[in-house]
């Protein structure tokens, strides 16, 4: 191995890159994520939250977000670039298998009771649950999760990959909704790019003035501002 480091006390049992810190992130039996640099072994960040094992993780690079899950029955959501994590996702009642991104917006998680929710991150809420009588019967527990975007469709596997029977398409909003979803609090005009920011009680968004695209988003570490402004400096 060119690279050896320690970022946990206990298994590792998941491992993703992410370009924006241009290193690694672990999940941990040790009930941590670690963020770890690729160069030089250093462990930049430890995330916490979780009160029990974490059994995966996934980074959506788009949306600059990690989720994370495991025994405690909950989903974290954290910023790789900050140590606080932006939100709690609950509503689950067993332990959480894994989970995975459906384009910008939603997360779809498993549980080890085979039932699947999936939640919009803009509103932090479950928009669609799905139960194991939804899909066809398979002798062994199902144990891996992917979002086929192409298809906007869930696929799950045990002992093989199987497509799920939904009584209707899942939809990702995100492909033509892109604007706030609570209520706007502020708006802040940027000369040097000639963009907009607006604001909502959870979440930034950076729009282009010329065009009237939207740019990027990134989420609050914590709920509730009222209002924001340019740091001159």
């Amino acid at each position: 191995p060119t690279l050896k480091a320690q970022p946990h006390e206990d298994v590792i049992s998941r491992i993703v890159w992410c370009n924006l810190v241009k290193g690694f992130i672990t999940a941990s039996w040790d009930r941590k994520l670690a963020i770890t640099e690729i160069e030089t072994g250093k462990r930049l960040r430890v995330l916490e939250g979780h009160e029990k094992s974490i059994f995966w993780c996934e980074y959506n690079p788009k949306a600059h977000l990690i989720a994370s899950c495991g025994a405690d029955k909950s989903i974290m959501l954290f910023n790789p670039l900050m140590s606080d994590k932006v939100m709690k996702l609950s509503g689950h009642t067993c332990s959480l298998v894994s989970v995975a991104f459906g384009g910008e917006h939603q997360l779809v998680s498993l549980a080890a009771d085979e039932s699947l929710k999936v939640w919009d991150l803009r509103m932090h809420k479950v928009v669609q649950h799905i139960s194991e009588k939804v899909h066809q019967p398979h002798p062994l527990p199902l144990t891996a999760l992917a979002f086929d975007a192409q298809r906007h469709q869930i696929v799950v596997a045990s002992s093989a990959p199987q497509g799920l029977v939904l009584q209707g398409s899942l939809h990702v909003q995100g492909d033509v909704y892109t604007g706030h979803y609570d209520t706007v609090i502020g708006a802040a005009y940027n000369v040097d790019f000639d963009q907009v920011i607006t604001l909502d009680t959870r979440m930034a968004i950076v729009w282009d003035c010329v065009t009237g695209e939207r740019l990027s988003a990134f989420y609050l570490t914590q709920e509730g501002a009222t209002t924001f402004g340019f740091d001159s400096n």
